[in-house]
């Protein structure tokens, strides 16, 4: 007996190391956490007092389709994606990610929700084609869909009066609709000096616009500064053109 617990013991014990070892990952091999398959109306929902992404940092799959080619804007291309309720999201893709997809391809894209300006956003870690159709149609919107997150990241049309125009950092900017409910339309630009612009509208043109209803708001709470993002100049159509001199101003000289 006491042979036999002497040769049981190192049988043992040499069992008890190799489940051991078996259960003990390797250094640097840790298990990637798993994506969270989402839709584009979750992927731009917004939580909390300050209406932060509700999925801010989090590791997720969206699919969609793209509504309008790449926009650069400052530093980085972005690429809107819609479904057909239809609920939109802008993408951040690497340069290389961008050759071969076009307007109407639908993808599916994984990345990490972030946001720009308080706009969520997805940076794009990949990116896939699915199956292309045509491109969609814009959403026919008023100035006052545009005043909530409902349609952000969606390609929009609406036709609304110029009030006036600006320009900042990073483009230029028409201003429509009343004051009470003024939206930015923005035409993003690389140099300040060159490429195109949005020049020869003035105060009182009645215009057709059609962009991606959109965002830039630096500091919480996230909730205002809506705008339409455009591609160019050729997204703002002359429906009526305004007074050349405003008929107050008119009546005053008469």
């Amino acid at each position: 007996m006491i042979t036999l617990r002497r040769m049981t013991l190192p049988i043992l014990l040499g069992a008890a190391l190799c489940q051991a070892f078996a259960q003990t990952k390797p250094a640097g091999q840790t298990k990637p956490a798993p994506q969270t398959r989402i839709t584009l109306e979750q992927a731009g929902s917004r939580t909390g007092r300050d209406r932060v992404p509700a999925y801010e940092g989090k590791d997720v799959v969206v699919s969609g389709q793209i509504s309008s080619r790449p926009i650069w804007i400052a530093d980085a291309y972005y690429v809107p994606i819609q479904d057909d309720a239809p609920f939109g999201l802008l993408l951040r893709p690497e340069v290389t990610q961008l050759p071969g997809f076009a307007p109407g391809d639908w993808v599916e894209a994984q990345g990490i929700v972030s946001k720009r300006a308080g706009l969520p956003i997805l940076v794009t870690r990949s990116l896939r084609l699915v199956r292309h159709t045509a491109a969609p149609a814009p959403k026919v919107v008023a100035p006052i869909d545009l005043a909530s997150f409902r349609y952000m990241g969606v390609l929009v049309t609406l036709e609304s009066i110029i009030t006036g125009e600006d320009k900042n950092g990073g483009g230029d900017l028409l201003l429509i609709g009343p004051r009470s409910n003024e939206l930015n339309v923005f035409l993003p630009r690389t140099r300040r000096d060159a490429g195109p612009k949005l020049s020869g509208f003035r105060m009182g043109d009645r215009i057709r616009v059609t962009g991606i209803a959109s965002q830039y708001c630096t500091l919480p709470p996230y909730d205002r500064y809506f705008q339409i993002l455009i591609p160019s100049p050729a997204s703002v159509a002359v429906l009526e053109r305004g007074w050349a001199i405003q008929p107050p101003v008119l009546l005053a000289s008469l």
